[in-house]
C-alpha cells in the first residue's frame, strides 16, 4: 500500500494528504468522485439542447422527473448525475427505459458551477417521512398563524423538488444509484457554451456537435462513456478474485491447480474482451488510413509533377533559398535541406 499505517512512526500524513476541494475530486483521487455533473440525453436531445438558446448559449429544459411516483409531486427539475463517467453506461444496463432513449449522450459541468447556479444533490427520504411530508404540504393551509404558514411553505417548496423517495418497499428499491442533482428551476438551466466541460457522444457524431459550439469546440473533451465503462468493468472482474483474501484451508495438489486454472481463465477471458474491442479499433484505424492514402494519391495526381510545397519532417514550406530534396521516391516525399542536414549528421555520429 502507497500510505503505510499510523504504526509506522517514520510515516508524515501530510505527505499523503489529498487536499483537493471536495467539488473537484476525481477518480483518480476517490474512484467513486467526479468533479463533473452529467445531464444525460439522446441522440436529438443533445442537438436541440446546445441549438436552444441565443449564439452560444444552451437550454435544458425542465421536467418532472421520470421515476417520481408519487402524484402530488409536481416540481418540475433539471436532473444530473455525479457519476463518475466511466460508470455512468450501468444506467442503461439498469433500466430499460434508459437504453431506449439511447443515453449514450450527455453534457458535462464543473460540479463548482452548478452549485454556485443552485444545483443540489437529491435528497432521498425513506418512504415513512415522504408520506409525512406528503401530509404536511396538503395541511400548509390550515396552518396557523399566517406567519408560521409561510416559513412551512418555503421550508417545502425548497426541500421537495430535490427530493426522492429511497423507495426501500419496491422490487427494485430505488434510484440511488443514480447519484442524483437537481436544478430546482421550472424555467430550465440556461448555460454558455464555456459552461461545458465535457461531451459524451458516438465518434460519429463528434464533428456535427463541434459545429454547432463553434471555438469553444477546441477546449472542450469528447469521450465515449461506455468504452470506459467495458474497460473498467473487464478490469474488474479480471481482479476480482485476486483481492479476495480468506483463510484457505490444507489442499492437496491436484485441488489447488484447478483452483488456479480456475482464476488464470476468468482473467483471459476479461482480457479477450478488452483485446477484441482493441482488434476493432485497429480495423477503423486501417480504413481511415487507406482513405486517406486514396486521397493523397488523387491529389498528387491533380498536381502533376509539382513539388511537395512543405517538408515532410519539420512542415515547414519551401523558397527560393531552401531547395526541396527528394527523400522517399515512392512515396513522392521531399525533405528540406535543414532537415536533411540534421539527419546526415546524426547518422554519423552514430557510425
Amino acid at each position: 500500500m502507497a500510505l503505510p499505517p499510523p504504526s509506522d512512526r517514520s510515516v508524515y500524513w501530510k505527505d499523503y494528504e489529498i487536499d483537493t476541494p471536495a467539488f473537484r475530486l476525481s477518480p483518480l483521487e476517490k474512484p467513486d468522485m467526479s468533479p463533473y455533473l452529467l445531464h444525460m440525453t439522446g441522440k436529438q436531445a443533445i442537438y436541440g439542447i446546445l441549438a436552444a438558446g441565443d449564439t452560444g448559449h444552451g437550454k435544458i429544459n425542465a421536467a418532472i422527473p421520470s421515476q417520481t411516483k408519487s402524484k402530488w409531486y409536481e416540481a418540475p427539475v433539471v436532473c444530473f448525475t455525479e457519476s463518475p463517467l466511466f460508470a455512468v453506461d450501468a444506467f442503461r444496463y439498469i433500466k430499460f427505459d434508459r437504453w431506449k432513449q439511447d443515453l449514450r449522450y450527455g453534457l458535462c459541468f464543473s460540479k463548482e458551477r452548478l452549485v454556485a447556479h443552485g444545483v443540489r444533490p437529491v435528497f432521498y427520504a425513506g418512504s415513512a417521512l415522504v408520506t409525512e411530508i406528503k401530509a404536511l404540504n396538503d395541511a400548509v393551509g390550515e396552518i396557523q398563524p399566517a406567519q408560521q404558514q409561510e416559513q412551512v411553505a418555503k421550508v417545502l417548496s425548497s426541500v421537495i423538488p430535490i427530493m426522492n423517495s429511497l423507495m426501500e418497499y419496491e422490487q427494485k428499491q430505488g434510484f440511488i444509484w443514480e447519484r442524483e442533482w437537481r436544478h430546482p428551476d421550472s424555467e430550465g438551466l440556461t448555460f454558455d457554451y464555456e459552461d461545458i466541460e465535457v461531451i459524451c457522444c458516438p465518434d460519429e457524431e463528434c464533428e456535427a456537435i463541434a459545429q454547432l459550439l463553434g471555438e469553444q469546440a477546441k477546449r472542450i473533451q469528447f469521450v465515449n462513456s461506455w468504452d470506459q465503462y467495458d474497460d473498467v468493468v473487464s478490469f474488474l472482474k479480471s481482479r476480482s478474485e485476486s483481492w479476495k483474501s480468506q483463510v484457505i484451508p490444507a489442499e492437496d495438489d491436484l485441488v489447488k491447480h484447478l483452483r488456479e486454472a480456475k482464476q488464470e481463465r476468468s482473467k483471459l477471458a476479461a482480457y479477450k474482451a478488452y483485446a477484441e474491442r482493441l482488434n476493432a479499433e485497429m480495423a477503423l484505424i486501417e480504413e481511415c488510413t487507406a482513405a486517406l492514402e486514396t486521397k493523397i494519391d488523387l491529389l498528387s495526381t491533380a498536381m502533376g509533377d509539382d513539388v511537395e510545397e512543405y517538408c515532410c519532417v519539420c512542415g515547414n514550406p519551401f523558397d527560393e533559398e531552401v531547395a526541396p530534396i527528394l527523400w522517399n521516391e515512392d512515396e513522392g516525399d521531399y525533405i528540406c535541406s535543414g532537415c536533411y542536414g540534421e539527419f546526415a549528421h546524426k547518422c554519423q555520429a552514430d557510425d
